[in-house]
């Protein structure tokens, strides 16, 4: 194919103008018949939330129990 020919083949693609929507899985199944539910993508906290687990880690760390300072946490 020219270059010319390419060009012309991608812009006929997707002149239909209609628009397509897309909608996430929520479910699928496996191999054996087994129905798995899709976990969504992770929320990242807001400030007000990353500042209320600071305070609560704080907290807890101040009676003694054991914190851990993973990333996962504040995600």
């Amino acid at each position: 194919m020219s270059r010319t020919s390419m060009q012309s083949a991608k812009a006929g693609a997707g002149s239909t103008g209609a628009k397509l929507e897309w909608k996430r899985q929520e479910e699928t199944t496996d191999g054996f018949g087994n129905t798995i539910k899709i976990k969504g993508p992770k929320k990242e906290l807001s400030r007000k939330e990353k500042k209320a687990k600071a305070k609560a880690n704080a907290a807890r760390r101040a009676r003694g129990e054991e914190v851990s300072d993973d990333d996962e946490d504040w995600e």
